[in-house]
């Protein structure tokens, strides 16, 4: 167990693992995501600008009503498009359907200290009171549940293809 206390390099493990595992297992999970740069307004990932830690919102769309939550993406992303960053992939497999990523680039836990982090708090910020009514209206009515996590990127341990 004390191994466990010493950092593993990433080639040599990958190259372990291609020696001594992968060939007698299968994947058992994937997610597929789509990027939907209509619903959000940024692609720093895809831009090969990544933030150095991302919050994640899966948002769980309850059936028939993906329209309504694109729909109050689409109303946020034009009103926050220049002052707000947020990117939203659309889940196609893996996991419980339909559900979306929003992805927020954050640049520490710091960002935590002086603001609310949570798609309710951006909609808040970003439009005026009428407008923000509608919004929240529309993602009450579509969003059955979500979660939230925060990611480190670790530029040593991810692939960007060319």
């Amino acid at each position: 167990i004390a191994a466990f206390d010493e950092r593993v390099e990433p080639r040599q493990d990958a190259a372990n693992f291609a020696e001594t595992t992968a060939p007698h297992g299968d994947t058992a999970y994937r997610k597929i995501l789509r990027l939907m740069p209509r619903l959000g307004t940024a692609t720093r990932l895809e831009d090969r600008e990544p933030s150095s830690q991302a919050e994640v919102v899966t948002c769980f769309v309850r059936p028939g009503r993906t329209a309504a939550f694109e729909s109050a993406l689409e109303k946020l992303a034009a009103a926050v498009a220049g002052s707000r960053e947020f990117t939203v992939y659309r889940q196609l497999s893996g996991g419980i359907q339909p559900a979306y990523l929003v992805m927020f680039p954050r640049e520490g836990f710091g960002y935590f200290d002086a603001h609310e982090a949570s798609l309710e708090a951006l909609i808040r910020i970003g439009l005026p009171a009428e407008p923000a009514r509608e919004v929240l209206d529309l993602l009450s009515r579509s969003v059955q549940h979500a979660h939230s996590e925060t990611w480190r990127y670790q530029a040593d341990l991810s692939y960007l293809p060319e």
